[in-house]
């Protein structure tokens, strides 16, 4: 062999001999960094659980004092960031849980819990494009979940970033197809821009995929009402008055519209027949009544008080068990200075029902007011086996006898009502007047004088 060639294999054999020496090393190497790695993420996370138990006991100063010091020597630790985040939300510290939810979704950018996390937190704050622009990142994560779509648009809508929302759910519609929601939706939208036959026109889909429904003709009326085209809501209305002539909703709308209008007679006219229709039931035409009731202009006006009658005559003999209408009728027959026939009524109603106290204290009082003292003093008496705690029936009771010249009698139920514990001081005062009188009527001037003073007090 050559000296040349031996000394090329030797040195060829000295270079391998170092290279695997230093692949030895550099493996070694790799296995202390690991070992270290392992070492550094089972301390942080005995770090991260001993923080999280205090969080789980409520202790949420130390846990949350914990979290910094793990994030101080863990700065990379997203979880602790969503954990920070949660406690100072619990603690109504939004900035700060807005600002650890940031950087947990920033650290760990494919995480859907924390960036729907942080755009909960958005929202409480009343950040709404801050929260809309995060949606895209969440839709980018899931590209076919309309859900998400109408969540960002209806947050576009609450931003009032009206042309932006519209569209959000344009691109819904697009993917989803008709969406009665979103319809109404864009509606809104659309009025806001002050792009009213565009609204008009999204209502009208509706009227095609639900035929001769009245809703849909009564929005529309809306619609034109509150832009001012006052000829337009007039129109609708008028053929909503053809179309659904019998029709519950549509009498109601056409009474308020008609109503609102003073109209007076096209009014009553749907308010007899909103009454005389068997399709709408007794409660809503009771509720109907009374908020009409409220609108009565003079308790003397003859053909008013007839029309208000004739209303509650209707519902009480289409319903002659339900004693609601019969209580309507008789306190609307007691308004109208129809007492007679508020007696028969309500005697009626205490026969049928013994549940209300009410109609013993309407006898008594219309009994007081036409001077029938034995009559208020009977009902008096018969109240108090179903109410024997209400205090008129004690009060009215005396007073009757004290209208009789009885005032031995009328001390009885005076001074049963004082003993009761929830006489009010107005009615306190009422009562020692008439205990005064009774004294007086009995001459026992200086207990009198001691009842009338009182009262004055």
């Amino acid at each position: 062999m050559k000296i040349s060639t031996f000394f090329t294999l030797l040195l060829l054999s000295v270079w391998l001999s170092c290279q695997t020496a230093r692949e030895v090393e550099t493996v070694k190497s790799a296995a202390l960094q690991s070992t270290k790695d392992k070492i550094r993420q089972n301390k942080q996370l005995v770090h991260f659980m001993d923080a999280d138990l205090l969080r789980l006991k409520g202790d949420f100063k130390n846990a949350a004092y914990a979290f910094e010091l793990v994030l101080k020597e863990y700065p990379e630790n997203h979880a602790a960031h969503f954990a920070l985040s949660r406690i100072y939300f619990a603690k109504s510290q939004l900035a700060l849980a807005e600002q650890h939810s940031r950087q947990a979704s920033k650290l760990d950018k494919n995480n859907k819990f924390y960036l729907e996390y942080l755009i909960q937190i958005l929202i409480y704050q009343k950040k709404f494009s801050d929260a809309e622009s995060l949606y895209a990142d969440l839709i980018a994560m899931q590209p076919n979940n309309n859900d998400l779509l109408y969540k960002q648009a209806m947050l576009a809508f609450k931003s009032k970033s009206y042309d932006k929302a519209l569209k959000r759910f344009e691109e819904i519609e697009r993917k989803a197809g008709f969406n009665e929601e979103v319809i109404l939706q864009k509606k809104s939208i659309l009025l806001n821009l002050n792009r009213v036959d565009e609204a008009v026109a999204e209502i009208k889909k509706l009227q095609t995929a639900y035929p001769n429904v009245v809703e849909w003709e009564l929005q529309i009326a809306d619609i034109y009402l509150d832009a001012g085209r006052n000829k337009d809501c007039e129109k609708v209305y008028e053929e909503i008055s053809i179309k659904y002539a019998r029709e519950p909703m549509a009498q109601i709308a056409l009474a308020q519209f008609f109503e609102e209008r003073r109209d007076t007679a096209t009014y009553r006219k749907y308010m007899k027949a909103i009454m005389q229709n068997p399709n709408m039931d007794a409660a809503t035409k009771l509720e109907l009544l009374r908020a009409s009731l409220k609108n009565i202009s003079d308790k003397d006006d003859a053909a008013e008080t007839s029309f208000f009658l004739d209303l509650a005559g209707e519902i009480q003999q289409q319903e002659p068990d339900n004693n609601a209408a019969l209580g309507l009728y008789a306190d609307l027959l007691n308004v109208f200075g129809r007492n007679r026939d508020a007696i028969g009524a309500y005697q009626k109603i205490i026969i049928r029902d013994q549940s209300r106290f009410a109609p013993w204290q309407q006898l008594m009082l219309l009994y007081s007011q036409e001077s029938k003292y034995d009559s208020v003093i009977y009902y008096s008496q018969d109240s108090r086996k179903y109410f024997p705690e209400e205090l008129m029936s004690y009060y009215f009771e005396g007073s009757a006898y004290l209208a009789l010249k009885q005032p031995q009698k009328a001390l009885e139920p005076l001074y049963a009502m004082q003993q009761k514990q929830r006489v009010n001081p107005e009615v306190r005062s009422q009562l020692l007047s008439a205990l005064g009188d009774a004294h007086h009527q009995l001459e026992q001037y200086s207990k009198s004088d001691s009842c009338f003073d009182a009262a004055l007090k």
